[in-house]
């Protein structure tokens, strides 16, 4: 695993060029000293032209959660599929940096505070193998269907179809 030297255009620029040569072309613009002070966060996620994002890091810890996060992407897009997560266009380890397709829509942080936890929580309940898979702890499967029968029981098993 190789993370990035530095925070600079020209960094990103390079290991674009490397990992996805058909992107080096697009202008790449990274900001300014944003995470200098704390390696953990000597991350970013610039936009590439206007249909990628590139993330990439420049310190160990950084690059240890980014590798996480590819993973993490990478296993929740093997089938099932979790819906609406970020496509991963290509990814790599040296250089390390993931690019990301951009899609329009409103970002998860602007509407965040108009999402319903108790609605959202009965829908992730519903959605078969993905809190209780198939095989997986009994103690889990019966929490499951515990927090199932709950949400029907009061009345909301139509918020679940």
């Amino acid at each position: 695993m190789r993370w990035l030297a530095e925070c600079s255009a020209a960094a990103v620029g390079e290991a674009l060029g490397a990992v996805a040569p058909e992107l080096s072309g697009y202008p790449v613009t990274v900001p300014g000293p944003a995470g200098k002070q704390d390696p953990l966060y000597h991350s970013g996620c610039v936009p590439v032209g206007d249909r990628f994002f590139v993330k990439f890091a420049w310190s160990r810890p950084a690059a240890l959660r980014l590798v996480r996060e590819i993973g993490v992407l990478a296993a929740l897009a093997r089938e099932p599929k979790v819906p609406f997560l970020p496509e991963v266009v290509a990814s790599s380890a040296d250089p390390l940096l993931m690019i990301t397709r951009r899609l329009p829509g409103t970002s998860l942080f602007e509407v965040a505070d108009s999402i319903d936890p108790d609605h959202a929580a009965r829908q992730l309940v519903r959605v078969p193998g993905r809190l209780a898979p198939p095989g997986g702890p009994p103690a889990r499967r019966s929490r499951c269907r515990h927090a199932h029968r709950r949400a029907a029981a009061a009345g909301h098993d139509q918020d679940l179809a």
